[in-house]
């Protein structure tokens, strides 16, 4: 029997992942590639607003998606199975600490003057985590326990 601990992480998961790969696909497609577009002499001030609004989204979905996902591994792996729990949190896990490790850096150093080959990192290094997102999302649907 499914008890409803479980249906509450699996949603939880499962939303702030769908919004997640929508905001990452919306980003890679459109907003990332504009950003060579911006003039440099207001590039800073564009990007530091970038930076600091983004983060009011992002940051607690993508918690909120860890957490969820740390749930379902933790505390129902015998249930559903150890796969169908773990990778919820991996996904999670991979897109969050890639975040913090890759992505704040390659911000970091755009915040200081873009050029044109930062922006093209930023580009093809956030394929990675739209590739995530976008299979953690058909994942969860894939694999609804309930």
């Amino acid at each position: 029997m499914i008890n409803d601990s479980l249906k509450t992480l699996w949603t939880l998961n499962l939303a702030s992942t769908f919004f997640m790969t929508g905001l990452i696909w919306l980003i890679q497609v459109v907003h990332y590639p504009l950003m060579s577009y911006v003039p440099d002499e207001s590039f800073s001030k564009f990007h530091q607003a970038h930076s600091s609004r983004i983060t009011w989204v992002v940051f607690p979905v993508m918690l909120v998606e860890l957490l969820t996902g740390a749930g379902l591994f933790f505390l129902f792996h015998e249930q559903i199975g150890f796969w169908t729990a773990t990778l919820p949190f991996l996904f999670s896990a991979v897109t969050f600490f890639g975040t913090g490790l890759v992505f704040v850096p390659i911000h970091s150093k755009l915040q200081s003057g873009p050029t044109d080959a930062l922006i093209k990192l930023l580009v093809r290094a956030n394929w990675a985590r739209t590739l995530v997102w976008s299979i953690h999302a058909i994942f969860m649907v894939d694999r609804i326990p309930f």
